[in-house]
């Protein structure tokens, strides 16, 4: 599929060589502006149903009223309020990662479909996301229960989650692989380039922040009392965004799984040296000396070999 961008005419294809994180976030852009329509639907679809489920239980949750003196009714209606909204909001946060996993899977299907130069279509992306899709769903809850751990442990562990597990949807989609083994793959293939993982999430993290910024903003200007009309512009906005991510970090993956087959090659095609065993060094000759021999009965000095004294007759040697 030839892509014409900045007057310039470039192939979407499975990369032959280790991208840097400007080509991953160049061709990420190329590709997800080619193909626009195919990659903004299915997260347009997941904002607004998730910004309409957001809007029912928001009308549905009771008032909040604080009690200006703590007394055993205020301690009951604390206890009503919690049982009625804590499984409210894990509805909802699971809600989201179901969402979130449909439209994420679908997006790598499509992206992957492209580069490896296969059909491409909405349906089909839809169909091979749905039969991974508890897979997906088991990997997400993981990799985000993780994440939200490591990000209350300071900050620096959710950052580390975040991106060790950055590829975890990538592999269940293209390699098939189990929950725990695409956990594992995604941790292998990062291990080396941690901070070219990291440049991407950030760099789609801003993005996103900005064009919800932009679209918060053009709500308030639409009509500041119509809230359903600011969210529907926040999913627009959001949706626009969104698809970066996967695409740049099906990129990454593709780029990885190059840079595996290379140092693969590389390690094949060394030379092997057998051990050999050299030749045994020849020890160090001590030399001899003879030293002089005398009589032990008479004193008189031996000549070499002898075996009786010359001069008294005893024996010497035995």
């Amino acid at each position: 599929m030839s892509i014409l961008v900045a007057g310039e005419t470039m192939q979407a294809e499975i990369p032959q060589r280790e991208f840097s994180t400007g080509e991953i976030l160049r061709k990420s852009l190329n590709l997800y502006f080619a193909r626009f329509e195919l990659f903004f639907t299915p997260f347009l679809l997941a904002n607004l149903v998730f910004g309409g489920l957001g809007q029912l239980l928001a009308r549905m949750m009771p008032r909040i009223e604080v009690p200006s003196s703590f007394t055993e009714e205020s301690l009951l209606w604390l206890f009503n309020y919690l049982s009625f909204t804590v499984p409210v909001m894990a509805v909802y946060a699971v809600l989201r990662c179901v969402l979130t996993a449909l439209a994420g899977g679908i997006a790598v299907k499509l992206a992957s479909d492209l580069l490896e130069r296969r059909p491409t279509a909405l349906k089909v992306g839809l169909q091979f996301t749905l039969a991974s899709f508890p897979t997906l769903l088991a990997a997400g809850l993981i990799v985000g229960a993780l994440t939200v751990l490591g990000f209350i442990l300071f900050l620096i562990p959710g950052v580390i989650m975040a991106v060790m597990f950055s590829l975890t949807v990538q592999v269940i989609i293209i390699e098939r692989l189990n929950v725990f083994e695409s956990l594992r793959r995604s941790r292998k293939l990062v291990a080396d380039r941690w901070l070219q993982a990291f440049t991407i999430l950030f760099a789609v993290f801003i993005l996103t922040v900005i064009f919800v910024f932009v679209g918060s903003v053009i709500g308030d200007i639409l009509d500041m009392r119509n809230i359903a009309l600011k969210w529907v512009t926040i999913a627009l906005a959001s949706s626009v965004v969104q698809p970066l991510q996967p695409i740049a970090l099906t990129y990454l993956y593709y780029s990885m799984c190059t840079r595996e087959k290379i140092l693969a090659s590389r390690i094949r095609a060394e030379p092997v040296i057998t051990g050999v065993p050299s030749a045994p060094q020849p020890s160090a000759q001590v030399p001899t000396f003879s030293y002089p021999r005398f009589c032990y009965k008479c004193g008189q000095r031996l000549p070499p070999g002898s075996i009786y004294c010359p001069q008294c007759g005893v024996r010497v040697k035995a």
